[in-house]
């Protein structure tokens, strides 16, 4: 019988939501189980992300995945994940010094969680001439929120940067 050795499951992020008007970036940490198998960002029914920011800039929602990315370049936001890579136990920042090269126009730095915050400061570290922000997460799972409440929070943070 030919052994097998057992492999490691590991999550890979995607490539940045990004183009030379970025000005915001959005992270999370890594994409989630649905976001992996449809490959979009906040692909989950259960994330409020897409319903939010279309709301903070006014603008009617869409199922299509192609407008939502219009709809984000178009307002000066670049979506992308904290971690290149992540297995049991490691993890690998993606590439920051190359983003932000490819992309100086980005100021603002928003952590769609607590967690997005936590991964970024302990695998690649703040740079000077940028703001940070953590806001609530935009997941149904993070519950010491209400929509409502996590919606006006990021609809003012984001208005402030028009």
């Amino acid at each position: 019988m030919l052994y097998t050795a057992p492999t490691i499951a590991v999550n890979r992020s995607f490539l940045p939501l990004a183009d030379h008007k970025s000005r915001i970036l959005i992270l999370e940490a890594m994409p989630g189980e649905k976001s992996k198998i449809l490959l979009q960002y906040y692909a989950s029914k259960g994330n409020n992300f897409w319903k939010i920011l279309f709301n903070a800039f006014g603008e009617p929602l869409h199922s299509d995945y192609k407008l939502k990315k219009q709809m984000l370049l178009r307002n000066g936001v670049a979506l992308w994940n904290v971690l290149e890579h992540e297995e049991i136990t490691y993890e690998r920042p993606n590439d920051f010094q190359t983003f932000f090269q490819m992309y100086p126009t980005i100021t603002k730095i928003i952590f769609n969680g607590i967690s997005a915050a936590e991964c970024y400061g302990g695998n690649v570290g703040y740079r000077s001439g940028i703001t940070y922000t953590t806001l609530p997460s935009t997941s149904s799972l993070n519950t010491w929120k209400s929509f409502e409440e996590k919606a006006a929070i990021w609809i003012e943070e984001l208005r402030k940067n028009r």
